[in-house]
């Protein structure tokens, strides 16, 4: 979510950002909040029943999923 964070307290930035999050797949979506809430890999991964691995990999796709949602918009 780096590219979001050089505006950080905009509303208008925070209502795109969670419009594009509302676009997610629901796991998807409480991953990047759980990512979002600052929470570790581990409890990531033990809240969703996921390997540590799996939520590096998974955080890193959805990063790319809205970064695509918000080119394309």
């Amino acid at each position: 979510m780096e590219f979001w964070l050089a505006e950080e307290g905009s509303d208008g930035l925070h209502e795109e950002l969670y419009a594009l999050i509302d676009q997610l797949s629901n796991a998807d979506k409480a991953l990047i909040f759980l990512y979002l809430d600052g929470a570790s890999e581990h409890d990531m991964a033990e809240t969703m029943g996921l390997s540590v691995s799996n939520i590096g990999t998974r955080i890193h796709r959805i990063k790319q999923k809205l970064k695509t949602l918000n080119t394309d918009k």
